[in-house]
């Protein structure tokens, strides 16, 4: 089941993106670009977390923070293909959040890799 999951989210990142079969979504604003990246992220984290830890009931091998991080690494890298022209205000909090997201991504991968380690260090 897992797997599956995981098919169904690069399929919804594909179709969000316009990769492969699917067209390129009509992007006029920042605005569109930010939730269509949002949204996204949101539904494969959903995705992967229903198919590998619910499914299958525990989280022996780290799927909470295998779908934590790679939901984390689809919106940097959505934010990055997006390329707003206009840049937001850095007072406000749309602006201090993209501002900041790259602290938001190395803090993440960091507890990925660390508590990675931690895991293999106990048992």
């Amino acid at each position: 089941m897992g797997v599956v999951s995981l098919a169904l989210a690069v399929c919804i990142v594909f179709s969000s993106f316009g990769i492969w079969l699917w067209p390129a979504p009509n992007i006029t604003t920042c605005d569109e670009g930010l939730y269509l990246v949002g949204k996204t992220a949101a539904e494969v984290l959903v995705l992967l977390l229903i198919g590998f830890t619910l499914v299958q009931g525990n989280d022996g091998e780290g799927e909470v923070r295998k779908s934590i991080t790679i939901s984390v690494m689809i919106m940097f890298f959505g934010l990055v293909a997006i390329h707003c022209p206009m840049v937001p205000d850095k007072n406000s909090i749309e602006g201090l959040v993209l501002d900041k997201f790259w602290a938001i991504v190395v803090a993440f991968t960091g507890y990925y890799f660390a508590s990675r380690t931690l895991e293999k260090l106990k048992g």
